[in-house]
């Protein structure tokens, strides 16, 4: 079931694909010399990989084609089995240079226009995301969290109706695709 939300990722963000879909990420992890981590994404004939680096000083590169951009998965955990561990970090991968740069357990990401746009409008939602975020620690009920997450599934909506363009756009609509209305 993941490699079929891996590839439709990728279709669904593969809209204005670039003559060149290549892409080379360099990346270093702190606090770690060596290891391994494990890196998902689908390539440019939408076939899922499942590549594991080795870390040395803390340094890893890897070099890829795309069909357009699509999410990407970074595994510093190899033994984590849950996707919503800090230790996996989901990305918008799209061709050119990326250079990644974390932790364990957070990442910055710069070169990837795509990303840079997410975080942009991860920002712009951040007071939504801290009082969800809250409300699940306080043990709030599962209402309240949902009128939260109604809320921010509205100014995305709007966000996709004001940059349709976009590859974050098809990012957020595939987010969105079996919850929303057919009038939405």
């Amino acid at each position: 079931i993941l490699h079929f939300f891996l590839l439709l990722n990728c279709i669904v963000y593969g809209q204005n694909t670039p003559l060149n879909n290549k892409f080379k990420i360099d990346g270093q992890i702190a606090n770690r010399d060596t290891g391994r981590i494990f890196f998902w994404y689908f390539d440019d004939k939408n076939k899922f990989h499942s590549d594991t680096l080795n870390l040395i000083n803390g340094k890893f590169s890897f070099n890829g084609s795309l069909n357009g951009a699509c999410e990407g998965m970074l595994w510093t955990n190899v033994k984590n089995k849950n996707f919503d561990d800090v230790s996996v970090y989901r990305f918008l991968l799209e061709p050119g240079n990326i250079f990644i740069d974390g932790t364990d357990s957070s990442f910055m990401i710069t070169g990837a226009k795509a990303q840079q746009e997410k975080e942009e409008w991860d920002a712009q939602k951040e007071d939504l995301i801290n009082y969800k975020l809250n409300l699940r620690k306080s043990g709030n009920p599962f209402n309240e969290i949902e009128k939260v997450n109604e809320k921010i599934k509205n100014r995305d909506l709007e966000y996709i109706k004001n940059n349709k363009d976009s590859y974050l756009s098809g990012y957020l609509l595939f987010k969105y695709k079996r919850k929303l209305n057919v009038d939405s």
